[in-house]
């Protein structure tokens, strides 16, 4: 899931490298492995867009960049570049994932990464979103009773997921759910791949999904293993952990001088003989170099492919220099792999009467999910005024307020603008994949007071309806950033003690994002899957200015967020 930072669409072709070495210069002292990588790839079958490179006259804003037809073109073309290739993936190949993979439990995108050659991956909290028995299944093969969900037998993944901090029991004693790591074997070195999971994934999907489970910290699990792989004679070791980071411009990219976020600590404390650290889950680009280490991402849904060179001494086993680039796959320039093409085409056929059914027509081309200063996006408030409408009335709850969580925006809408802007299905699915229940609960000043103060804690910011504002002081300490007195719903300021009805999606009903308070909360009443309530929403014809325009200004040390 997005945590609230600024995304920055980074394209990073610099390399990193502890000794100067030439491209194919493996000799009878080295031997060169090729990494390809991808991360946070959910299931984006067809492409996304991307901010094009600087000096790239491409004649727009936004380009397509992504879907594995150029993917998987781009990788067989690296492939052919080295003696010696793996594949990877970071984590989220899966889940949250548009319509024509995820109707088809993202069978079409597991079959993507098969034909690609992809060897491992990490567990990304979204592969998790399946339950266990269905990641195993869509690893392994086989199909969902009672039927095969694309009318022929699904034969499997052909990768391994690892992960050497999720274990099926209280503590990090108990077995480990997934193997921790593989050992791959490059012209007879020995080259360890680590996988890490998130380790607060518990707080960020459903708490069904994880019952039993343990997710030890990434650091400890990582480093225990270094001296079980020493002892079989490993000293190249590739960490795939699915946490990132952050990056605020391209000035310095290389050393990285402005890298925020949790993979910087984890990077500084993972064992010096982890190599290289690919990272995820904030869906950035970067590539830096950290406590010795090579630490890179790549975007996400398939937009960039993320290149490390690794040179082995052939006498020590050992890392003797590294390098890394992040290729944009741009969708329009390159081959066109048909292999893919037919895959897609096939999924698109299964699942194209429901995506293509017209569902509204916007009062804008385009509605962004980018953030503004306050941590909100336009999108995200016209999702929370269209969860009040759809359960204000008495039958539903009687909420007075909607409080969407910033990571369940997926995608702008639609990704690309349509001619008379029109909306598809498949355009509300793809940036509402969850499918989340909408509910009503009933918080008093004080509990509302608290929730939105475990939004900062969780880093998934909460989005309110039009009608409620609050401020907050952006430099307060975690648990007194909000300001009690300047909460107010219609206009009137919320009391400690009075009671207010809240609608929110089941994910934070669930405790997902930390939400412990919501948690505890009484439900009163139900309402529809939250992109129904978008479509019934959007069908209304709602006024564009009550949620396009940002609800923000700046105040002395506070911002106020609802304005």
């Amino acid at each position: 899931m997005f945590k609230f930072f600024p995304i920055v669409l980074l394209v990073v072709l610099v390399g990193c490298q502890s000794k100067p070495k030439m491209r194919g210069a493996e000799s009878a002292s080295t031997v060169e492995l090729q990494l390809l990588a991808i991360n946070d790839f959910h299931g984006n079958l067809e492409p996304n867009t991307i901010e094009p490179e600087p000096g790239m006259a491409l004649g727009k804003a936004l380009v397509p960049a992504g879907g594995v037809v150029r993917l998987a073109s781009l990788v067989r073309e690296r492939q052919r570049s080295a003696k010696h290739s793996l594949f990877l993936s970071v984590g989220d190949l899966i889940g949250a994932s548009p319509l024509v993979s995820s109707l088809l439990q993202d069978e079409p995108t597991m079959e993507a990464m098969r034909a690609m050659g992809m060897r491992y991956s990490a567990v990304g909290n979204h592969e998790i979103d399946y339950g266990t028995t269905t990641l195993l299944r869509l690893q392994n093969g086989g199909c969902p009773e009672p039927t095969c969900l694309q009318n022929r037998p699904y034969t499997g993944a052909g990768l391994k997921f690892l992960a050497a901090n999720i274990h099926a029991g209280p503590d990090a004693k108990a077995a480990r759910v997934f193997p921790p790591y593989a050992i791959e074997r490059i012209d007879g070195i020995p080259v360890a791949i680590i996988g890490v999971a998130l380790s607060t994934t518990p707080d960020i999907t459903l708490a069904e999904n994880v019952a039993g489970w343990h997710f030890a910290p990434e650091v400890a699990s990582a480093n225990a293993l270094i001296p079980e792989l020493q002892a079989q004679g490993v000293r190249a070791i590739v960490a795939l952990v699915h946490e990132g980071g952050f990056v605020k411009s391209d000035q310095d990219r290389q050393n990285c001088s402005d890298l925020t976020g949790p993979i910087k600590s984890i990077t500084e404390q993972l064992d010096p003989e982890i190599d290289v650290v690919f990272s995820a889950h904030t869906h950035v680009n970067y590539i830096c170099e950290v406590s010795g280490k090579l630490l890179v991402q790549g975007l996400s849904y398939g937009r960039v492919l993320t290149e490390v060179t690794l040179t082995l001494n052939r006498a020590s086993g050992d890392v003797q220099s590294k390098r890394a680039r992040n290729h944009v796959v741009y969708s329009e320039l390159g081959k066109q792999d048909v292999e893919m093409q037919t895959l897609v085409t096939a999924a698109k056929q299964l699942t194209r009467v429901i995506a293509e059914r017209v569902v509204a027509t916007l009062p804008v081309p385009q509605v962004s999910k980018v953030e503004d200063e306050s941590g909100e996006s336009a999108l995200g408030r016209l999702m929370a005024d269209a969860q009040l409408a759809g359960t204000s009335n008495p039958e539903h709850g009687k909420a007075q307020i909607a409080l969407m969580n910033d990571g369940g925006v997926r995608n702008n809408l639609p990704i690309m603008a349509r001619p008379g802007n029109v909306l598809q299905y498949g355009d509300i699915y793809a940036t509402h994949p969850f499918g989340n229940e909408i509910v009503v609960v009933e918080l008093s000043g004080s509990e509302l007071k608290a929730v939105l103060e475990q939004q900062f804690i969780a880093e998934d910011r909460l989005i309110g309806s039009m009608n409620l504002r609050y401020s907050f002081n952006v430099n307060g300490a975690l648990g007194e950033r909000v300001l009690a007195e300047s909460i107010m719903v219609d206009g009137q300021v919320v009391k400690p003690d009075a009671r207010i009805r809240v609608a929110v999606n089941s994910y934070i009903l669930g405790g997902g994002s930390g939400q412990s308070i919501l948690k505890a909360a009484q439900v009163l009443g139900h309402s529809k899957l939250d992109r129904e309530l978008l479509i019934d929403y959007l069908q209304t014809k709602p006024k564009a200015e009550t949620w396009e325009k940002p609800r923000s200004k700046r105040l002395t040390m506070v911002l106020s967020i609802r304005g």
